[in-house]
């Protein structure tokens, strides 16, 4: 490492998660995780070492979490990156496409969580913070319309401006 590196500002951590899907009796759900601390379910991931593929370490992720194995995703579905003003040691985090499983394969909740959930895309104001719940439906659209999703704090990115949905209205 330089001495020029070393001087450089911490920046922003990059951090991966999954849209793993089923379909349930209430229909097309997604996997939600609860961490322990604050409360919340939240897509499963977490933190990419300096150095690591984020798809990689998605994979190995989900498995330490939910005893799921997913094949290495390599579909980005969306990438969200912390909005103005925001800590400048929060997350980027890159949202891949972690394919189907079925809601009835047993889940082995790793140390980290506490709960999980396969969540009804119609449920999920109930279940994410709204943060979540943002980016969890750009995923879930970029995902049926093939594209990927830029958004800042959750929320989508519009127009020439790089303000979010909510900003600009």
């Amino acid at each position: 490492m330089s001495a020029d590196h070393e001087r450089e500002p911490a920046g922003h951590r990059i951090r991966a998660a999954a849209l793993i899907h089923s379909t349930t009796p209430r229909g097309l759900a997604v996997l939600l995780v609860e961490p322990y601390g604050p409360p919340g379910l939240r897509l499963p991931g977490g933190p990419v070492a300096p150095g690591t593929a984020p798809h990689l370490a998605l994979a190995a992720g989900v498995f330490q979490q939910t005893g799921l194995h997913i094949p290495p995703p390599v579909r980005l579905l969306a990438v969200d990156v912390p909005g103005p003003g925001a800590d400048v040691a929060a997350d980027v985090v890159l949202l891949y496409d972690g394919g189907s499983a079925y809601h009835t394969a047993p889940v082995t909740l790793g140390r980290d969580l506490r709960a999980y959930a396969w969540t009804a895309h119609g449920d999920l104001e109930g279940f994410a913070e709204p943060y979540e719940e943002s980016r969890t439906r750009a995923a879930l659209l970029a995902a049926e319309t093939g594209t990927t999703a830029y958004l800042a704090d959750g929320r989508p990115v519009t127009g020439q401006t790089g303000q979010t949905d909510r900003a600009a209205s």
